[in-house]
This record gives C-alpha cells, sequence and structure tokens, in this order.
C-alpha cells in the first residue's frame, strides 16, 4: 500500500484515467493514505477519471477522508467513483454528499 501512495504523491501517473483497485483489501488505511496524498490535486492523479476502490473492506472512516480530498479539489475530472461493496453508512453517503459533486450524475458520470 504505501509504495502505491509514495509514487503517486511524488507525482507517478499524472495522465493515468481508470485506476482499478477492487478486491484488494485495502481499507480505510489505503483510502486516509491516498486522501493525504492528494493534497496537491494539480501534481497526483490530475488526469484521473474513473476510481475503483470496491469489495475493499472501506468503511465510512474512509469515505469521509477521501470526501474531504475531494472537497479540497482533488480528483477535479472523477466521472466515477465506485464504492459499491464495502462497509458504508448513512455518515459516509453523507460525507461524500457534502463534497459539492455530488447529485445525479451528469451525462457520462456513474456513482456506485
Amino acid at each position: 500500500m504505501r509504495p502505491i501512495v509514495q509514487a503517486l504523491a511524488d507525482g507517478a501517473l499524472p495522465m493515468l484515467r481508470d485506476l482499478q483497485l477492487y478486491e484488494n483489501g485495502l481499507g480505510d488505511g489505503f483510502c486516509a493514505a491516498l486522501a493525504a496524498a492528494l493534497a496537491c490535486p494539480a501534481r497526483v492523479l490530475p488526469a484521473l477519471a474513473i476510481l475503483n476502490l470496491s469489495r475493499n473492506r472501506v468503511t465510512s472512516q474512509g469515505v469521509a477522508a477521501l470526501a474531504a480530498a475531494l472537497s479540497r479539489g482533488a480528483l477535479p475530472h472523477l466521472t466515477t467513483l465506485d464504492l459499491s461493496d464495502n462497509d458504508i453508512d448513512g455518515a459516509g453517503i453523507e460525507a461524500l454528499a457534502e463534497t459539492g459533486r455530488g447529485g445525479p450524475p451528469a451525462p457520462g458520470e456513474r456513482y456506485n
């Protein structure tokens, strides 16, 4: 987990548009580390459009960390965030809704 997040924080893969990390058991620790790495949105995954974190044992705590990063402008081109089959309750959904990037998906966007 740490090498991936560190590489991203160092600006690796700036043109990456699709990151599929489903079924890896990453959990909240990964979400928190990724959110911290996203503190510099112009440098970390600036072109990412699809992030799949489904089936990773993520809870509302991890979602809240990601939501905070999104609220600060991280992942400006994100159109698809897949958090399906995780342990997210109403608090996690509320945290995502408060990012200001929620609501009905625009054409081409998808939320799971």
